[in-house]
């Protein structure tokens, strides 16, 4: 089930159950974005260009520059493109509320007066003539050094109008993307190889003499060792070999080709199984949709390896990722802890990761079953769909025997998971609306119609909420 986001800042997404806009609505928004669109581009050429633009971006280059300066009016196409994109995106409600209108207000003053502050002149600096008046206007009333730190907390509260969200949200973004970056600038340093072990020393052949003595018998074992001097033998010296780099396994569970013969297993007693007058063909798994699966992205992956060691690192916490299983909605990474690191370390990070990581929420599993490691659970950009088809043709469903099968989907690793209906003392399907309770349903009842005839099996639905 898709769950809708929060709201932040300018640009923000688009949540799953929000009623859509109008055609009319829709089609003037697009033209006012794209007009502001056009707006943004013709004053960023003109700055960029100056005067050796034609006529008006000339005429619009003075303009912006006399009034905010040659730095400060570049706050002017900023601002003109985030409200561009506000425009372009189909969120039913106004577009620019006062918030907006105040931050960007806030920004231009702040921008150009720390721009102007300190500058001496009218019409000409970074700051321009609005940020000579701010400038003025604030260093007589406060004096420079409070005006300085005025206009700095009013850029601060500008970006947080903006943004639409808390001063302490801000600063755990601030941090997520500082550890983020720096995880990105490590992963880039080239990997230093290891060191090659030391030749082994020459050792020479050995002689004639060295070679009767080793053939000799036992009873001139005595004349062998006087003829040989235990010097002459020259030790081979032993090097350890330094330790292999454990590289980590992507586990991307191959295609199987589908299996057309469904199980046949006998839910009818021995004996007493009833004779076909005609026989019934069992429908084909033809009827039922096919889905393609997405590949996944193992660049991805092994970023999102690294992102994790060089977060868990940063708190002083070592582990690496050996082993990664992509499932069709979530990825496991499977976590080996260094010597000394406790569990209850890892688990305690499970918010700072999913900042660091950018995911909505994470799951720890502490420790794998089975293995000396932790599973790093993280949900995927791009979600596969599970088809009945691709599940009812697979080989784990053809080596089944259940009576009454059910496809339950893959699990974490890929693989498709069936069970036994009949092996269920009971079953209950729960969830909330919307979350594929009736899809699961539907599922099992085509599955039980696919593989068994009418003669075998009888279904009895009853709903107790109808009288």
């Amino acid at each position: 089930m898709e769950r809708g986001r929060r709201s932040v800042g300018w640009v923000r997404a688009v949540p799953s159950r929000m009623p859509s806009l109008s055609i009319a609505d829709r089609r003037h928004r697009e033209l006012a974005g794209v007009a502001l669109l056009l707006v943004t581009a013709l004053s960023a050429w003109s700055l960029v260009s100056g005067q050796g633009a034609g006529l008006i971006p000339a005429w619009w280059a003075r303009v912006l520059t006399a009034a905010y300066g040659t730095a400060g009016s570049w706050v002017i196409p900023l601002l003109l493109g985030l409200a561009a994109i506000r425009f372009l995106r189909p969120v039913p409600g106004p577009v620019l509320v006062a918030r907006h209108y105040a931050g960007g207000l806030f920004l231009t003053v702040s921008s150009v007066g720390l721009l102007r502050l300190g500058d001496e002149g009218v019409g000409t600096g970074l700051g321009g003539n609005a940020g000579a008046a701010v400038a003025t206007m604030a260093s007589e009333g406060l004096g420079e050094a409070p005006a300085a730190v005025f206009l700095l907390i009013l850029g601060w509260v500008a970006v947080l109008l903006l943004s639409n969200t808390s001063f302490q949200a801000l600063a755990v973004d601030v941090r997520g993307a500082w550890v983020r970056g720096r995880a990105a600038v490590r992963s880039r340093r080239p990997v230093p190889s290891p060191p090659e072990p030391p030749p082994a020393p020459v050792v020479d052949p050995p002689s004639r003499r060295r070679i009767r003595a080793r053939n000799a018998p036992v009873e001139d074992a005595e004349e062998v060792v006087a003829t040989v001097p235990v010097a002459q033998e020259v030790p081979v010296a032993r090097t350890a070999a330094p330790p292999a780099l454990v590289e980590r396994v992507i586990n991307i569970p191959k295609r199987e080709p589908p299996v057309t013969a469904l199980p046949d297993a006998d839910l009818a007693k021995p004996g007493r199984r009833p004779q076909r007058s005609v026989p019934l063909p069992l429908p084909s798994t033809g009827l039922l949709a096919q889905y393609d699966g997405v590949a996944p992205d193992t660049a991805g992956l092994e970023t999102k390896a690294r992102l994790i060691e060089e977060s868990l690192r940063s708190f002083r916490v070592e582990a690496r990722v050996r082993e990664i299983n992509p499932g069709p909605s979530v990825t496991q990474f499977a976590l080996e802890p260094g010597g000394g690191v406790k569990v209850r370390r890892i688990t305690e990070l499970q918010n700072d990761l999913a900042l660091a990581l950018a995911a909505p929420s994470i799951r720890i599993e502490a420790p794998i079953p089975g293995f000396a490691r932790v599973g790093l659970e993280i949900p995927n950009e791009e979600i596969s769909t599970v088809g009945l088809r691709e599940t009812l043709e697979s080989a784990a469903f053809a080596r089944g025997k259940q009576k009454l099968p059910i496809p339950l989907g893959r699990d974490v690793n890929g693989r498709y998971v069936v069970h036994d209906l009949t092996r269920m003392p009971h079953l209950l399907i729960a969830g909330a609306t919307g979350s594929g309770k009736s899809v699961c349903l539907n599922g099992i009842i085509s599955t039980f119609l696919l593989c068994r005839p009418p003669e075998e099996l009888k279904i009895l639905m009853i709903d107790p909420k109808m009288v």
